[in-house]
């Protein structure tokens, strides 16, 4: 879901559920999955998709004040991910909110992190990357403090994905490494391949498509093993972005189109969003512009009913090149205007230098060289929209 473009092509980054280990009464015993990253960031979620009678229990966990801190906490956290990160994220945050304050009244510092991280993932899905970093910082501090290594080592490799996506590629890289040794050092197979997942979308970002392939099969290897679903997902929605980087589009569509349809099946919609959308940009490469009209606007209602903005300013830039091509400029100019309004209302200055460029082109279109020059002039108004510019 990120804009961080080589060429056309977005890169994911998988971002990952941390671990949480249950005693026997809860009855899960599974790993969670962490993090994965392309140069459009998408992240994993989890295994399988909790069915509602399964979330209702995790629910009564929660709820029953006689069972232990760790069995209730580890409940809940599950409770959010599995059921409202990426389907209700505004519910999951008011829901990591009151875990938060839970764990404080409490002096747990671990589920203090657990319910930071969450709130991170759920600005991550709202496309403010830099909110994310900023809540994701936080839930380091309080796993260092309380000297849980795999919980500290697996929000580096996300704190590490928002890094990568704002440009600052050799901080992501230096803190991947940094986790993954705890990874590695912990027997922690499933943070190894994210965290090879996003070093691969590193690799992407320069260019060296190469390595990329290399670390995210290496990855995928992993996932498959662990039946990781999620995490195969995004693998797949990198090396399909791989592809497009290259111009192999068929290939990039076989990718794209197994992750589309694993997503749908775990009910991961924000990687399915992000999947439909590359999908859609192969078909415009090919020429085939109803196809890629269609699977572009799947996507823009999946992104509208999770309140992605980032993902929905992509979608109606992508919907508008379409138009564009086919000779449509003031269909064309209708959507970026309602782009615009996404772009000023998140406050991100990257999307309006983007959005003012393409508007321009299609003012060119028009041969209405005037409006074209006055798009420009906004983005010269813009000092702080540089790609690459640091966290905050």
């Amino acid at each position: 879901m990120y804009d961080n473009r080589n060429g056309s092509i977005l890169t994911e980054t998988m971002i990952g559920k941390h671990p949480t280990k249950h005693v026997a009464s809860y009855g899960l015993m599974r790993s969670a999955i962490r993090s994965v990253c392309t140069l459009c960031l998408v992240w994993s979620i989890t295994n399988s998709c909790h069915a509602q009678t399964e979330l209702d229990s995790l629910q009564r966990i929660w709820d029953n004040t006689e069972l232990p801190d760790t069995v209730r906490f580890g409940a809940y956290y599950d409770l959010i991910w599995d059921g409202y990160v990426y389907s209700e994220p505004d519910t999951a945050f008011l829901m990591a909110e009151h875990m938060l304050g839970e764990a404080r009244r409490k002096g747990l510092l671990k589920y203090e992190g657990n319910a930071l991280s969450l709130m991170g993932v759920v600005w991550y899905v709202h496309g403010q990357p830099r909110k994310a970093l900023e809540y994701m910082s936080k839930a380091h501090a309080s796993y260092v403090e309380a000297g849980e290594r795999e919980g500290a080592a697996d929000v580096l490799t996300n704190m590490a994905n928002m890094y990568s996506f704002l440009g600052s590629k050799d901080t992501a890289l230096a803190m991947i490494n940094e986790g993954m040794q705890v990874h590695i050092e912990l027997g922690d197979s499933l943070g190894w391949a994210n965290d090879l997942n996003a070093i691969g979308t590193i690799h992407m970002a320069r260019s060296d498509n190469a390595k990329a392939v290399d670390h995210i099969n290496d990855g995928l290897r992993i996932l498959h093993a662990m039946n990781d679903q999620g995490g195969i997902v995004a693998g797949k929605i990198n090396l399909g972005a791989i592809m497009m980087n290259q111009g192999d589009y068929p290939a990039a569509l076989v990718h794209m189109q197994e992750a589309a349809a694993i997503a749908d099946s775990i009910g991961q919609q924000h990687s399915q969003a992000r999947a439909l959308h590359e999908i859609g940009a192969c078909y415009t490469e090919l020429g085939q512009l109803d196809s890629a009209f269609r699977y572009c606007d799947r996507s823009l209602v999946i992104r509208r009913q999770i309140d992605d903005k980032r993902g929905v300013v992509e979608c109606l830039a992508e919907l508008g090149r379409i138009l564009r091509i086919r000779k449509k400029p003031e269909k064309c100019t209708c959507l970026f205007e309602r782009r615009r309004g996404y772009c000023f209302r998140s406050g991100s200055g990257l999307w309006v230098f983007h959005h003012t460029e393409q508007h321009g082109f299609v003012y060119l279109d028009w041969v209405e060289y005037r409006m074209h020059t006055s798009c420009w002039t906004v983005q010269e108004k813009q000092p702080s929209m540089r790609l690459g510019d640091p966290a905050t």
